[in-house]
């Protein structure tokens, strides 16, 4: 009788005896812990929409890139400029380059060497033609450089080159920037406008200084300038050139568009020194392939022409 009552007495009240509440707790928070996936989904669904909104903010910040990148690379429209030396019969203007020169020596120098232009050829026909002892004095006034024999620094002569300017800060190398920059390219891709135009690399580097647009901008702790011609359109060099920055001994009035223009030449001629001993090789070679033309037709009209008719008939 006694398990018989001990039996009902939990169906009788559950609520009121302890023991069997207590174990029935347990089957409460068993039926209550799938609820705890559903409170762990919610930082789920956080992430996703925190995950959604990265995606749509570095999608919108990649076509912000791709807008800034595609409105960098429409650049201006390089200018051709009708350089004296271009073509197959020109030639360098002596003056032009001598402009060219104190621009370099007054505004370029502190910033940008040529390392591989020899002081002496100032003085070379094709070039700026200073006399000798020009050429000496001006050699004096430049940066002076360890001797290589006696590791003892000394001033420059007419035959060492030009300063090497290294450090932080320093521009790029200026000898052969004409031949290393293109101002002309296509259209896609097959280069036709460098057929007809050339490279460019002169003109580019009139562009590059003619076209600041005035504005700037800090990144990284560097100041760029706005730059309508420069690849990206800011660039970390200063606008160089303002009006009267030099004063040409010639009386040229020194606008930006001449110092450009006469700067643009003379680093051509530092990339190019040679430029009309080869045009002047060129031209003689064409003269002698001409006359050897004639020659042979002559000699095939004079010995081979009658044993060809005999063979015929």
């Amino acid at each position: 009788m006694q398990p018989a009552d001990a039996q009902e007495a939990p169906a009788e009240g559950t609520t009121f005896v302890a023991t069997p509440a207590e174990e029935a707790a347990p089957v409460e928070t068993a039926a209550e812990e799938p609820a705890a996936p559903e409170a762990e989904a919610e930082p789920a669904e956080v992430a996703d929409d925190h995950g959604d909104a990265d995606a749509e903010h570095a999608d919108a910040g990649h076509d912000d890139a791709a807008e800034d990148h595609g409105d960098s690379h429409a650049t201006a429209h390089i200018e051709d400029i009708d350089f004296s030396f271009e073509g197959p019969f020109g030639s360098y203007d002596q003056f032009q380059l001598q402009r060219g020169l104190q621009v370099y020596t007054e505004v370029c120098a502190a910033c940008h060497g040529m390392k591989f232009v020899p002081i002496r050829a100032l003085s070379d026909d094709g070039g700026p033609g200073l006399p000798e002892d020009q050429v000496r004095a001006y050699a004096g006034d430049l940066l002076p450089i360890v001797d290589a024999a006696t590791g003892e620094e000394r001033d420059r002569v007419s035959t060492d080159h030009f300063p090497t300017v290294s450090g932080m800060g320093m521009g790029p190398d200026l000898s052969l920037m004409a031949k290393a920059r293109a101002g002309f390219h296509g259209p896609i891709g097959l280069g036709v406008n460098q057929f007809v135009n050339g490279i460019g690399g002169p003109e580019y580097i009139h562009a590059v200084l003619t076209s600041y647009t005035g504005e700037e901008k800090e990144q990284a702790g560097s100041v760029l300038y706005g730059n309508s011609a420069f690849p990206g359109g800011w660039i970390s060099m200063p606008p160089p050139l303002s009006e009267d920055r030099v004063t040409y001994e010639d009386g040229t009035p020194a606008t930006v568009d001449q110092m450009s223009t006469d700067m643009s030449a003379f680093l051509m001629w530092t990339a190019e020194p040679k430029m009309m001993d080869r045009k002047m090789v060129g031209l003689v070679a064409v003269l002698f392939l001409m006359v050897l033309s004639a020659l042979l037709y002559l000699v095939n009209k004079r010995l081979w022409a009658p044993h060809k008719g005999k063979l015929k008939h």
